[in-house]
């Protein structure tokens, strides 16, 4: 029965019929759709209803998306900057009044450098990091420092001349004869050594240069070889090939071994 177009409710009578019948209508194509085959089978009827997929066109991503998408599944391979980090400052006087500072990685607790605004300062930082040796020329020392911010002297105060059947003493030395060189450049090997040059065992003005070890290990000095120079600024180590360590004086080559006390050629 249609309501009176006239009827207070009229219209929302009207739309919840066209409600009931759009759900009815939804129902019976449903029915048809799931189970349309078993219905015509059982009524003899050979109709294949076709199945219908949606298929919904992709949206593209913006490509600041995709940007910040492949960033976020790539490995990080950036640094922190190095006035970002956080280091401990070891700071020490050279006998020039010259102040170095070793910077230690506060995070890793590393030795990260050495910092020399007077660029006089040979130094090697080891390879684990955990220490770092360093010259103070005029003071004819070899230093080292580890990661605890503790610095200790690692080359001799003296020379035992046998010769003269006494200890010589490095203060009394470079007293009379200040531009000697008794401890410099250093440089740490493969075999857990500490290398420097010297003049020792000689005190004349144009001593030549002589290689000395200490043994981080056994705590020994031991004097090696003759570098065939008496200028400091000649003598470079190359680095190692294979078990040898190549040391350039002038235009000549040497070669130290690993555990030999002995230069070669």
């Amino acid at each position: 029965m249609k309501p009176s177009r006239f009827s207070r409710d009229y219209y929302k009578i009207m739309r919840r019929r066209r409600v009931n019948l759009m759900l009815f209508i939804l129902l019976i194509i449903s029915i048809f759709y799931f189970f349309g085959d078993r219905i015509f089978a059982l009524m003899n009827i050979n109709i294949k209803i076709p199945k219908i997929s949606f298929n919904f066109p992709k949206i593209e991503k913006k490509a600041e998306e995709k940007k910040q998408e492949n960033n976020s599944n790539q490995p990080s391979n950036q640094t922190v900057p190095e006035d970002r980090v956080e280091y401990k400052k070891v700071e020490y006087t050279k006998a020039d009044g010259k102040i170095i500072e070793i910077l230690i990685d506060a995070s890793t607790n590393k030795i990260f450098k050495l910092n020399d605004t007077s660029e006089r300062t040979n130094y090697v930082i080891d390879k684990s990091k955990d220490f770092i040796v360093f010259d103070d020329i005029k003071a004819g020392q070899i230093l080292m420092c580890d990661v605890n911010g503790n610095i200790a002297e690692i080359s001799q105060d003296y020379y035992r001349s046998k010769s003269l059947n006494k200890n010589l003493y490095r203060k009394d030395i470079l007293k009379y004869k200040p531009e000697y060189i008794w401890a410099a450049k250093p440089f740490i090997t493969n075999d857990n050594r500490v290398i420097y040059i010297s003049q020792l065992p000689y005190f004349k003005s144009t001593a030549e240069f002589y290689l000395w070890s200490y043994d981080l290990n056994k705590k020994e000095t031991k004097r090696i070889g003759t570098l065939g120079t008496d200028k400091l600024e000649l003598i470079e180590y190359m680095g190692y090939e294979g078990t040898n360590l190549k040391i350039k004086v002038g235009n000549a080559i040497y070669k130290l071994s690993i555990g030999s006390n002995k230069l070669s050629k």
